[in-house]
């Protein structure tokens, strides 16, 4: 039989429910302490336990008629012997790195983890294994350290380890997992389990990479920009092209911010690539160089530029919804904390290096992982929307984007959020004019 009701013991015990038994009635402590026995709590003070001969040790009782010796029973479910619940748990193993319902293991990974713990109160487990059925694949996982355990008390808890190799491209796979553990005499075989294990970077990409589309016509074309800090190519309809910065102390007129345009249709539409690098000074302002050559400069002491709030993008406006989106291609992205010279500015063009100590992100596009570019210099991975495609570039590998849903970004960082002195320098390639 199954522990008795909770209200019906209670009634039977004749505790008064308006009482406290904590006061000092010994009365109602007698009557509350005999519910609690009743229901299977033979570990508490006062409540009988097994002496080892198959007994119980007498306890004494309240009665109408005064006190009397009665045997304690216990909670222990007679078609469900050994561990004292009514019903077994779900599970006693619990996996790390679950996301969104997935256990998410890393390409990167060489191991993945879990812990066994002990649901019961009051109950040893006495034994214990999990087994994990794998399916096929180019990827393995065996058993390191911990699949298997003696001893588990009451809130202890042991680490489980697999040895993994998985390859390194995103992947979705079920494995069915068996756990078993002993309990006061009594094997239990919990009912197997599937679990989704997913191949994917341990962090997800940021939510910049599921924003919407505005697609719409007639807008500007953003190759290069972060909004509200610093764009350093912006195609414009009409055939134009600009360069825009947002310093901190907004200029006079109606834009908070300061575009420096420069003719594109005819010039640089042509299908071949060119380099261009944007430059930002504080106190020299504004320049932009095509092919080593200057092509537009703007005003003196601009200032300091205003601190970004959106994702470093490429190849439209990335804020939400994402916009302005560029068709062409682009290779070696970089960005630095200073002024690019126009001396510098012709070195990078001929494809040479110019302030590499002045470096603070480069992505060439020669890997790319879970739709992920790592960054060469420093740690603003550049995350790809909707799977630009990988194509020949000026210096290896190049990424292209479509026009109508592609894109990259970079999350905005201390690094990236220059506002004194930043030079961005890229290859593009493109017939796009509007």
């Amino acid at each position: 039989m199954p522990p008795a009701d909770v209200t019906s013991v209670m009634n039977d015990s004749r505790v008064d429910a308006e009482s406290d038994p904590a006061s000092g009635d010994p009365t109602n402590r007698r009557r509350f302490l005999t519910a609690l026995c009743a229901l299977g709590s033979p570990g508490l003070a006062g409540c009988g336990a097994d002496d080892g001969d198959g007994t119980d040790t007498p306890t004494d009782q309240e009665t109408d008629a005064g006190t009397t010796t009665t045997a304690t029973p216990t909670a222990t479910p007679t078609d469900e012997p050994g561990c004292r619940v009514p019903d077994p748990p779900e599970s006693i193993v619990s996996f790390d790195g679950v996301r969104d319902g997935a256990v998410v293991v890393s390409p990167t990974s060489e191991t993945v983890t879990a812990t066994f713990s002990n649901p019961y109160l009051g109950t040893t487990l006495e034994n214990g294994s999990v087994e994990l059925d794998v399916p096929d694949g180019d990827w393995t996982i065996e058993p390191a350290s911990g699949t298997e355990f003696d001893v588990l008390d009451t809130n202890e808890s042991q680490e489980i380890t697999w040895n993994v190799s998985v390859p390194e491209r995103s992947e979705e796979f079920d494995v069915t997992v068996t756990e078993t553990y002993s309990c006061e005499g009594s094997t239990y075989e919990l009912e197997p389990k599937t679990r989704t294990f997913r191949i994917a970077p341990e962090t997800p990409a940021p939510g910049f990479v599921d924003y919407d589309l505005d697609v719409s016509e007639g807008t500007p074309a953003s190759v290069v920009r972060q909004n509200g800090h610093f764009t350093p190519l912006q195609l414009l309809p009409g055939g134009g092209a600009q360069m825009v910065y947002f310093p901190q102390e907004s200029p006079e007129g109606p834009d908070p911010f300061v575009s420096v345009g420069f003719p594109w249709a005819g010039n640089y539409d042509d299908g071949e690539w060119h380099h261009m690098v944007v430059s930002y000074d504080a106190t020299d302002g504004l320049s932009g160089y095509i092919d080593g050559e200057l092509v537009e400069e703007g005003p003196d002491a601009p200032g300091e530029l205003a601190s970004a709030n959106f994702a470093f993008g490429l190849a439209g406006a990335v804020a939400d919804p994402v916009a302005e989106l560029y068709e062409g291609a682009l290779d070696e992205v970089a960005v630095y904390d200073t002024a690019i010279s126009a001396d510098q500015a012709q070195s990078l063009a001929d494809g040479e290096t110019a302030a590499e100590e002045s470096l603070v992100s480069k992505w060439t596009f020669e890997e790319i992982g879970f739709d992920r570019v790592q960054d060469q210099v420093g740690d603003n991975t550049l995350f790809l929307a909707n799977g630009p495609e990988q194509v020949s570039g000026e210096a290896g590998q190049a990424l292209q984007f479509d026009g109508e849903e592609t894109y990259a970004g970079a999350s905005n960082s201390e690094s990236l959020n220059l506002t004194e002195r930043k030079s961005v320098s890229f290859w593009f390639r493109t017939e796009q004019s509007l």
